[in-house]
């Protein structure tokens, strides 16, 4: 007996059929309706069930009297049944009503409102991300956040600022907090799992290391996610733009065409939390400028990195990985104390 159990047979099927979705149906967003594909269980009339499936991601769901034999998408992979999701597009929700700006009076923590200040060219300095964590590495503190928010992929220049606050105020001088740092290169030549920055904190009476209140104290992962006990699992986030929100994990393993501002990129074995919470209105986990906040499991451990949303989604990157990732570059990761 070669000890697979059942439990292992599965997944080893799951993720053959989802490799074969893959491979037949994810392309960049601009050539098809089809944005992600990952693996969890199959939705019937808005209920969950107990059935695993390859969870089918698209922007819009069309009917099937407008979709050609080409396009229309097959009810199993390999015996393993499908399952479509209408998601929207990645990073177009725009700002909710339950917007809070950040004031000049508020602290500088996880949870916070940052933005590059630069007039360096491709660089839009009115982007703003969250603060996800302030980190200790090589006898510095360094914040931690995406790529795309600090470094924008190798464009933001050296000597530029990392500065508090979602907006640009005339007549006002942001605070400086940090200067650019390392960041892992979203590339279009190899797998991509992260989308994750560093900037080395140049203040430390400005920047507090402590979570907020409602998030309380945070550990960082010792150990891998699970792609199949971890469906469901319910998660918090405490992002600049919606504050603290509530989801559930709903895939472990999605792989995803990404629209950035410097292109379309493909990043691999994704989480993906749903947003939504029956009988309450407020279904969005993230929104624009929360790119960087933790995701939080329920027992206090952090387990990804938010990067993108759509609708009521929104998509993490395992922060297991984003550790890994810094240690190969000489950054060994430890979560900062006051």
């Amino acid at each position: 007996m070669n000890g697979n159990t059942t439990s292992d047979l599965l997944a080893q099927d799951l993720q053959k059929a989802k490799q074969l979705a893959v491979n037949r149906l994810l392309r960049p967003n601009s050539f098809t309706n089809v944005v992600g594909i990952g693996i969890g269980y199959k939705f019937v009339d808005g209920e969950v069930t107990d059935t695993l499936c390859v969870r089918i991601y698209v922007h819009t769901k069309l009917d099937l009297d407008d979709i050609t034999p080409a396009v229309l998408i097959p009810s199993s992979f390999l015996d393993i049944p499908t399952d479509v999701i209408e998601i929207g597009r990645l990073g177009r929700i725009g700002r909710v009503e339950f917007l809070k700006e950040a004031t000049a009076d508020d602290p500088i923590r996880p949870g916070s409102p940052i933005r590059v200040n630069t007039t360096a060219p491709n660089v839009n300095s009115g982007a703003a991300g969250t603060l996800g964590a302030v980190v200790q590495a090589n006898n510095s503190r360094y914040i931690l956040s995406c790529n795309h928010v600090l470094a924008v992929n190798g464009r933001v220049p050296a000597d530029a600022e990392i500065v508090s606050g979602a907006s640009i105020e005339i007549g006002k001088s942001p605070a400086v907090i940090a200067r650019p740092g390392p960041s892992i290169e979203i590339s279009r030549d190899q797998d991509n799992f992260v989308d994750c920055a560093l900037a080395e904190v140049t203040d430390r009476n400005k920047v507090y290391a402590a979570f907020p209140d409602e998030l309380g104290k945070v550990l960082f992962p010792d150990r891998p996610l699970d792609n199949l006990r971890g469906l469901g699992t319910k998660v918090k986030k405490f992002g600049a733009i919606t504050g603290l929100t509530n989801g559930t994990i709903v895939d472990l393993d999605a792989d995803f065409f990404v629209d950035y501002s410097f292109g379309t990129f493909r990043l691999n074995s994704q989480i993906v939390i749903d947003g939504q919470i029956r009988g309450q209105s407020k279904d969005v986990f993230a929104s624009d400028g929360d790119s960087g906040s933790l995701l939080i499991g329920p027992d206090q451990t952090a387990i990804g990195m938010v990067f993108a949303e759509a609708d009521r989604f929104a998509l993490a990157c395992p922060l297991q990985k984003v550790i890994e990732r810094f240690k190969a570059k000489g950054f060994d990761l430890y979560p900062a104390f006051d």
